[in-house]
Order: C-alpha cells, then structure tokens, then sequence
C-alpha cells in the first residue's frame, strides 16, 4: 500500500541509522533505536503557537536524516502556509486554510528528499511498525488521546486525537515502543493534576500539598514558556500504541464529521538529496521565496484577512495566524547556525514578534465584532499590518 502514486514501491534498507542490541537493563535479547531524533530547539508551544502535534512529530521525525532538519522543515512549512500558499509555481492553488497532510508531504519531498509511505498493517501495528523501525525508518501513528493512560487524567478523559512519533523498540517482560512525544509529561507539564481528575489525587491532599502543586505548576509553565513543548524520550507499551490507534480508527469512523484526513500510520524514508541541505542553503532559499511575495503584500494579507473573517470557531483562525511565530522562530534558529549577524538575527526576531501580535489583535477584534454584531466585518488589509509584514521581510532579506 502506498500514500502517492509517484512513490517508488521498492524500499531499501536506510544505511547507518539504527542501534541494535541488548536492553540496557539487560532483560531484553535486542532492541532498535534511531538515532537524531530529539527534542525541539526551537521553543514552540501549542498555545501561543498555533503548532499543532501533527506538524511537530513530523519535524523531529526528520532529524533522523540531519540534525538541522527540524528547523528547516518547521520554516519552510510555515512559510507555505504564510506566504507562499495559492503560488501557483508550488502547485498549490488553494487559499488559506492549508491541507495539512497535503502541504506537509510537499514540504518533505521538495526541500528535504524525504517522504511518508502508508505502513501496511497486515502483520499487525506492532510487527509492522518494529520492521519499519529496523531498517531505520521512525514511524508516525494516530492514536486516541484519551487511551492513552496520562492523557486519561490530563485531559479528563475528553477524546481527541493526537500524532506519536515512535524512533525504536525494546522487546522484554512487556514489549515498549520508544517514543519522542509529549503526553507522557503533559498532565505535569500543564498542571493538569491540581484540577479534580482524578478526584483521588486531590480529596487525600492537605493544603500545603496542594500549594507545593501549585509552585510546581507554575515553574513548569514557565519553563515551557522558554523551551516549548516538551517532546522528550519515553515509553509506551506497545499494546497500549495498538490499542490507542485501534480507537483512533473507530473513532473515526463513527464520529459524524471526524473525516479521516490521513493515512493513520506511516513511515518516513530519505530518498533523495535534499534541495535545502543545510542552514545556509535554506536560508538562501526561504530569502528566494519570499521575493514574489515582497512585490505583492497586500494579497497574501488579504488572503489572511479573508480567512479570519469566515466564521466558524475563531481559536482555528487565532491558531493559524500565531503560526506564523513558527516559521519566525525556526528561520532565526538557521540563521544562526548559518552565522548570521546576531544583530540581524534579533532584528528579524523583533519583526516577527510585533507582526505576530497585531495578527493576533486583528483576529480577537474581528471576532468579538462579529459576535456582538452578527455581521462579519468588510475584509479590508489593516495598515498596520501591511507595514510590519513589509518590516518582516525586509528582515528576512537581510538574514545573509
């Protein structure tokens, strides 16, 4: 089974990227682990953001081909997203919103040389994913949020869906899958526990435990404040992955509206050199892309514009417009590593942050107008905001 058409269906073992060997606690006979793939370095969150875990597993996923990859794939994908989307050049004539899948497959063959292949789950999710895993492949699966045994108390049983990257295998006593995911640490990392789910964890606690939780809490939120989503190493049993995707797929399937956008498990294989090799090669190319957008502001603002404005539930289009902190975000980490001026680099940082907030404003403003009116303000391009998206890419251009 395969996701495109245009994908080759021979696979080749990917040379040099797996460890294998005994378990470090010594109870397991083998075991495969990828390596390269870590937490992000760039400090993105859910919230203030608008990342979401179906682009970011992706990102770490690729560094199991390059320690920058993350950092390129996570620019050029907002970048798309941002500018670039409806340029008929890049066979996307779509407006805002973006297919996600569709954009994130682009992004991977074009500028990485990397691709998704549709794991075929006859042998069953576990044998599949590990035969993936052993020829150096790190596999993305759908999974229920809710079945997942931390999600369950940190988001109160609520049903949701949520992308794992699995990057290795430990067979043993129980069989784990090694994962670079967040939920593991969620509850903790958000604070969810001070809540009354489960109603044990908080009925047995006195009162000073209860504030020794809430300093934690508030020290973890601003951790991840200043390092983003905690994406770290763990584990999963790998009866709980096939069982958390098992209802992924009911889910799916009997939810009215809950349309399967994607193939629920995949595989990512290098199969070519990439176009944006290193820092310096993608930062040469997100300068080049952005020239057609630099004759013609007013229309990639318009289209945000139009797209804030079409109703529906407002925290989708607040999301998408916070995004473009993204793509500021991972194309200053590059231009870093790329030796770019610091002075430059904080410049460009500086720019992005205020065109950041004023999208952000415009989008709360036109919300509330519309809510309290009934009508959907005229989609007309704010100024201020045609100003600083013209200082953003002024800067960007500056970025060499």
């Amino acid at each position: 089974m395969r996701l495109h058409d245009d994908h080759p269906t021979t696979r080749t073992p990917i040379p040099g990227r797996v460890e294998s060997g005994p378990d470090l606690a010594g109870i397991a006979p083998e075991s495969v682990y990828i390596p390269g793939i870590g937490p992000p370095t760039v400090p993105l969150t859910f919230e203030r953001d608008g990342v979401t875990c179906g682009v970011v597993p992706v990102a770490l996923a690729t560094g199991a081909y390059g320690e920058i990859n993350p950092e390129i794939f996570l620019a050029a994908f907002y970048l798309h997203a941002h500018y670039r989307l409806g340029a008929e050049s890049d066979g996307f004539p779509d407006a805002v919103p973006f297919n996600e899948p569709r954009l994130r497959d682009h992004i991977l063959t074009r500028y990485l040389g990397q691709q998704t292949i549709a794991v075929d789950l006859g042998p069953g999710l576990i044998s599949a994913a590990r035969s993936q895993l052993a020829r150096g492949a790190p596999v993305l699966v759908q999974v229920e949020r809710s079945m997942l045994e931390q999600c369950a108390s940190g988001y109160h049983g609520r049903p949701g869906r949520h992308l794992l990257l699995l990057k290795g295998f430990r067979r043993g006593l129980l069989d784990v899958f090694v994962v670079q995911d967040n939920q593991h640490v969620e509850p903790v990392a958000n604070g969810r526990f001070l809540g009354t789910d489960p109603p044990r964890l908080v009925d047995v606690l006195d009162e000073p435990m209860v504030t020794l939780r809430a300093m934690a809490h508030s020290r973890t939120v601003a951790l991840k404040s200043l390092l983003g989503e905690m994406y770290v190493e763990g584990f999963y049993p790998a009866i709980l992955v096939e069982s958390a995707h098992d209802g992924f797929l009911r889910r799916a399937r009997s939810t009215p509206g809950y349309h399967l956008e994607d193939v629920s498990v995949l595989a990512l294989e290098r199969v070519a050199s990439g176009q944006w090799p290193d820092a310096t090669a993608a930062l040469a190319g997100l300068r080049e892309a952005m020239w057609p957008v630099s004759a013609d502001v007013e229309a990639v603002v318009l289209r945000k514009v139009a797209f804030t404005g079409r109703g529906g539930d407002p925290r989708a289009a607040l999301a998408y417009v916070s995004s473009q902190r993204a793509f500021v975000a991972a194309t200053a980490v590059l231009a870093e590593r790329a030796g770019v001026d610091q002075g430059r680099v904080a410049e460009f940082r500086k720019a992005g942050v205020a065109v950041a907030q004023a999208w952000t404003r415009h989008t709360i403003l036109r919300a509330v107008t519309t809510a309290q009116t009934g009508a959907t303000p005229a989609d007309q391009p704010d100024e201020e905001i045609l100003q600083l998206e013209r200082r953003l890419i002024d800067q960007l251009h500056q970025l060499h």
